[in-house]
């Protein structure tokens, strides 16, 4: 589809576009619903001026500062909806342009606001990766950590720096291993200085990392739990209205105690900004399908270029050559293009016969036999997602506690189907302190197919201190 045609449904109202597919004429209809973009975008984009510097600091309320450091739910603040910005966008141009910028944050009306069906009021969706992993996470952890290496001294910045240096983070979590912190960083009014995925990667590990040098039930170490709880509800790929109620509330108990917990600290604008997640997530969805995280990936790839080739006389023209060129390059084979059909690697080629758990995989895969060829090996790319041993998958979920296995190895049948080799683990229960799953080896061997696991991210599996296992979720 054109843009022409996109502008034609969109702003010229029209009720469908119609164009050629295969040499067919089809008829489109549409129109937009939300827009997706980080804050500085969205402000833009909505007509809002740079709204930390307004007195009212939210595009999705009416809060002031003071209202932001005691006000812990939606409902205490007035929001913003499309008559009130039609109303302050009526008193621009005039005399009062300048307070209405200045107190209320508008200074145009949004070009969007000519869809059929959108306005800016709701269809501008919260950007969680940068409101929480580059805002309160990162605000909450540095406190944390300051609290405890500077304050209480229950760990050196060398040990927790150690340990993250020494942990495992395995095949799916190495490219997001954070870096050393610097010991300006545990500052209060320091930096942790990780990318978005690298500060995900430490709040959820951070547990593991040091949780055994924080006491059961300490005040502060409750606080951060709370945070991680509500990160693994806001950025799971699917939700439901009633945990998007149960984010609210422990939203408004995590604010309520880190107020409390460090009342010199005043809070930021996308601490406040969590107090309309709950809502978003009932009107939109999983707000993991509308973040910034893929935006930001595909602009490292220009970030580094740039850096790469040092030519800064016409930095957009270049940029664009080479990613056209290298767009050309990925699509000159159709074949495997945007395509998802599984990898492996070659490995050891035996019969069925010849396996010690035949019984279990000719029940899983009734279409072998005992003179079956298959090959075994040692790791697989299915759907993009890599799968190597050792790691960890949810086979399983019984009573809302999630079943875990170990994967030893996969059996790619001659159809080239994969079957993950499965050892069970057995959930002891989830460790609150630890915020992970406690589980202990079971000597079984289980056959199952991609389609048949409950979950397709692969997870680690973890003795940080002693032989107790633990199992950390990406979400909820």
């Amino acid at each position: 589809m054109t843009l022409t045609a996109l502008i034609k449904l969109f702003f010229l109202k029209e009720d469908w576009v119609q164009f050629q597919f295969d040499g067919m004429p089809m008829a489109f209809r549409g129109t937009l619903t939300v827009v997706s973009a980080d804050n500085l975008a969205s402000w833009s984009i909505g007509g809002f001026k740079a709204l930390a510097s307004a007195f009212r600091k939210c595009q999705y309320c009416m809060a002031v500062d003071e209202d932001m450091q005691t006000k812990f739910t939606e409902n205490a603040f007035q929001l913003r909806t499309q008559d009130l910005y039609d109303t302050h966008c009526d008193g621009l141009g005039g005399p009062l342009q300048d307070h209405i910028a200045t107190t209320y944050g508008i200074v145009c009306n949004s070009v969007l606001n000519s869809c059929r069906y959108f306005h800016v009021t709701d269809g501008l969706v919260p950007d969680i990766m940068h409101d929480i992993l580059e805002g309160s996470l990162e605000l909450c952890m540095r406190h944390l950590l300051f609290h405890f290496i500077r304050e209480e001294k229950m760990l050196s910045l060398e040990l927790l720096n150690t340990r993250i240096a020494s942990f495992k983070y395995g095949p799916s979590e190495v490219k997001n291993k954070p870096t050393a912190l610097a010991s300006t960083s545990v500052q209060v009014d320091g930096h942790l200085k990780q990318s978005a995925s690298q500060m995900w990667c430490l709040g959820r590990f951070l547990p593991l990392l040091i949780g055994q040098n924080i006491p059961e039930g300490d005040l502060f170490w409750e606080n951060f739990l709370m945070l991680l709880s509500i990160m693994d509800y806001v950025f799971a790929p699917v939700t439901t209205a009633d945990k998007a109620d149960y984010v609210a509330m422990l939203v408004e108990d995590f604010l309520t105690e880190f107020r409390d917990l460090y009342p010199e600290r005043r809070l930021i604008p996308k601490m406040h900004y969590m107090v309309h997640l709950s809502s978003w997530m009932k009107r939109c969805g999983p707000l993991s399908r509308t973040w910034c995280m893929r935006y930001e990936a595909k602009h490292s790839y220009f970030k580094h270029l740039a850096h790469v080739l040092g030519n800064f006389k016409n930095t957009p023209k270049t940029l664009a050559e080479h990613h056209q060129l290298y767009m050309c390059y990925n699509m000159a084979d159709a074949t495997t293009y945007l395509r998802s059909s599984p990898t492996y690697p070659t490995g050891n080629q035996v019969e069925v016969q010849q396996l010690d758990y035949k019984e279990v995989v000719l029940r899983a895969a009734p279409e072998l036999d005992d003179d079956s060829t298959v090959h075994r090996v040692r790791s697989s790319v299915i759907n993009g997602t890599t799968y190597t041993r050792g790691q960890v998958i949810i086979y399983n979920i019984e009573d809302d506690t999630p079943i875990f296995g170990t994967i030893t190895e996969f059996i790619i049948t001659p159809h080239l189907e994969c079957l993950f080799i499965i050892s069970p683990l057995i959930t002891i229960s989830f460790n609150h302190h630890f915020h992970a799953y406690e589980a202990f080896h079971d000597n079984q061997t289980l056959v199952y197919r991609y389609e048949q696991l409950r979950d397709y991210h692969p997870l680690l599996c973890r003795k940080p201190f002693g032989n107790r296992i633990f199992v950390t979720l990406k979400y909820h």
